[in-house]
């Protein structure tokens, strides 16, 4: 399994909340990026309103975010697994948090879904911190983006993890066997 550390620490020149963008991970192919930024906040900068849904969490309920080439499949408590046609990429994805001492699971702490047509966010929300994972899916390009918007009193690190799984999907993984 990988693991990687995001660290958010609080800074003396920053108000008493440290606010973060924690990029985590751009997974699967770099062409997605841009164009899932500029999808992300185009209605903001027109001064449009985007249509959105939010609702306490349901971890046993089904979260896909999807495009016409990628998409990332999981539940609402924040596991996932990553596919860019025809390939699975990884599986397992879930965020740990630490604080002090502590280990905190993410699906421990999630709290409210927000779903706008160009992303879906999480919301987990500790004793001294709040984060918003944000999944976004490109309509036609190969790609995601996971952002992590952090608000901390506390020193904060962030553990991302998951299973690389280089899968073909079916029927291409019966030509494998065969």
């Amino acid at each position: 399994m990988n693991s990687y550390l995001i660290r958010v620490r609080r800074s003396a020149l920053a108000s008493p909340i440290v606010r973060g963008v924690c990029l985590s991970a751009i997974c699967l192919l770099c062409a997605g990026v841009s164009t899932a930024q500029q999808t992300a906040r185009a209605p903001q900068l027109t001064g449009e309103l985007t249509p959105e849904l939010s609702r306490t969490i349901r971890t046993w309920e089904f979260l896909p975010v999807v495009g016409t080439r990628a998409g990332l499949f999981g539940n609402e408590a924040g596991r996932f697994e990553a596919w860019v046609y025809p390939l699975k990429i990884f599986r397992d994805f879930h965020l740990t948090f630490h604080v002090g001492d502590r280990a905190l699971p993410a699906e421990s702490l999630a709290r409210s879904l927000t779903v706008r047509p160009e992303s879906a966010s999480i919301l987990y929300v500790g004793d001294l911190f709040a984060c918003a994972k944000t999944l976004c899916v490109p309509v036609n390009e190969a790609g995601a983006v996971i952002l992590l918007d952090v608000e901390t009193e506390e020193p904060l690190e962030v553990e991302a993890s998951f299973i690389g799984d280089f899968q073909l999907e079916w029927p291409a993984a019966l030509a494998e066997r065969l």
